[in-house]
């Protein structure tokens, strides 16, 4: 799973650094923060409420900063901590890598920052166990579709780009824990908050 999404990450970022290369394009680094609630399933159980908690952190590339253009896609790649705690106090404990494909459209723009707005898609694997245990081990792969907002302010030579929206994300995936290998589902809602620092502007 790491070498597809690594493998996937490297055509996006060549394909749209060639549709960018006329426009103002970053590259840099972010840390997004993520809470929530959804449904947790496996078999012979039915479904129970999580809760839904991650932060994580990469790269970030983007291919159009200018407060000149319509469209924006940024791209981020990075390491993210999942955890999905119950009422009973056991909690879901996942890492993976992930991939999030942004769509911006401008919404207000000048030379000193540009307000944008869109789509996003993610996608991810992950791989865990319940508080750390080393019995038992949970396999997710991740979609997640929403939508974002956000601005880039623009300084000398870095930009900085705060934003922040709404994601429902969809897990699936299989777990040994008890014993004979089950499939298991969830689906969470989540908000989230992005900062990326782009070096460029």
């Amino acid at each position: 799973m790491r070498k597809i999404l690594i493998g996937v990450a490297v055509v996006a970022v060549a394909l749209f650094g060639l549709a960018g290369q006329s426009m103002a394009i970053g590259f840099g680094v972010y840390a997004e923060g993520a809470l929530g609630s959804g449904e947790f399933e496996y078999e012979p159980f039915g479904p129970f409420d999580v809760d839904a908690e991650s932060k994580g952190f990469g790269l970030v590339y983007d291919s159009n900063l200018s407060y000149q253009r319509l469209f924006n896609y940024r791209l981020n790649i990075g390491y993210e901590h999942l955890e999905l705690p119950a009422d009973s106090g056991d909690a879901l404990e996942l890492d993976g890598w992930v991939i999030t494909n942004t769509f911006g459209f401008a919404l207000a723009s000048r030379p000193e920052s540009r307000w944008w707005a869109g789509p996003q898609i993610k996608l991810g694997g992950f791989d865990g166990s319940v508080n750390g245990s080393a019995f038992g081990d949970y396999k997710l792969a991740l979609l997640g579709v929403g939508l974002v907002a956000g601005v880039n302010i623009v300084t000398e030579n870095l930009t900085f780009s705060p934003s922040f929206g709404l994601m429902l994300n969809s897990y699936g995936g299989e777990t040994n824990a008890l014993g004979p290998v089950q499939d298991i589902n969830a689906d969470t809602t989540t908000g989230f908050l992005n900062v990326a620092v782009l070096f460029g502007r």
